[in-house]
């Protein structure tokens, strides 16, 4: 009997502990210096995941979740988000124009809002 209220009791705790994923409070953006390059499209609470492109970490892109086609690179990404490839993040942003004669490793944003997604 002792041995079924112990396993009731264990399964009421289970059941009680929350396994979602946890949003972060907003992170403090900079703005950009992008004068004369203009947006062309405005996103919103899209969720990505930042990942380097090569082995040192110096050439950092956004990848949403639900469009792997696409790289973005933040001209605000903080040092604190970029330190870790694979990171979950939430955002808001500009998309900025790319001119005829620039070479990209992905489409050129402004954030306005981040949150980092903790996942257990």
């Amino acid at each position: 009997m002792k041995l079924f209220t112990f396993l009731i009791a264990l399964l009421i705790f289970k059941s009680s502990c929350d396994t979602a994923s946890v949003e972060s409070d907003a992170i403090k953006l900079e703005t950009c210096d992008d004068a004369g390059r203009a947006t062309v499209e405005k996103l919103s609470n899209i969720e990505a995941t930042v990942t380097y492109l090569n082995n040192e970490g110096s050439i950092v892109v956004i990848v949403p979740d639900a469009d792997k086609t696409k790289r973005f690179v933040a001209c605000n990404l903080p040092e604190e988000v970029s330190k870790k490839d694979g990171t979950s993040i939430i955002l808001s942003g500009n998309v900025k124009e790319i001119k005829p004669n620039e070479r990209w490793a992905g489409t050129p944003i402004e954030m306005t809002t981040l949150k980092i997604i903790v996942k257990p």
